[in-house]
């Protein structure tokens, strides 16, 4: 019986292209784990108090990394992190001993356009939440072009789950809303 192997193998090597570290995106970008990123925010010098994430230096998977990889206070160990099932990437709660339970669903507040919440919600009896899990399972990051604000936005709570918490931002969230109201003749 032959078994698929749950490890992948990633090179830890990368040609710069730029003198000044600051300067190189490319290498920037290729920046893995959350003490790797702290040695180099460390080595980065801020603009006036500007954080370099702001700057869209880091990307989201970076800063996403920089919030999951916190270690627990009891035992030290690391219980988020990514894994891939199927070709899929997830993030997942593991307690190293057994005794950490994880919902598959936290709370979150996001800013959000009031009339596309409107809109999506119109004639439905599921909740935002239900409607924003529709949305992101279905949603296409490359359309992100596409979208107009139509009105103010305001503060919805929503549950979401951790790889959606930490992989999707406001504005993606609003995107994949956008798409499913268009898809759904909501226009």
């Amino acid at each position: 019986m032959m078994t698929k192997s749950n490890i992948t193998v990633r090179s830890n090597v990368f040609v710069r292209k730029h003198a000044e570290l600051k300067d190189d995106i490319g290498f920037i970008r290729q920046v893995r784990g959350r003490s790797a990123l702290l040695k180099l925010l460390g080595r980065i010098p801020s603009q006036a108090g500007t954080l370099l994430f702001r700057d869209k230096r880091l990307s989201q998977r970076q800063i996403a990394e920089l919030a999951w990889e916190v270690p627990c206070a009891e035992c030290g160990a690391i219980p988020e992190g990514p894994v891939t099932r199927m070709g899929h990437e997830e993030i997942e709660f593991r307690c190293p001993r057994g005794r950490c339970g994880q919902a598959n669903l936290r709370g979150r507040t996001v800013l959000l356009d009031q009339d596309l919440v409107h809109r999506v919600l119109s004639g439905s009896t599921t909740s935002l939440t239900d409607v924003v899990q529709l949305a992101l399972k279905e949603y296409i990051p490359e359309t992100r072009t596409s979208f107009v604000q139509t009105s103010l936005k305001r503060r919805f709570s929503i549950r979401v789950t951790l790889s959606q918490h930490y992989f999707f931002s406001d504005r993606d969230i609003e995107m994949a809303l956008e798409q499913l109201s268009q898809k759904a003749g909501h226009e």
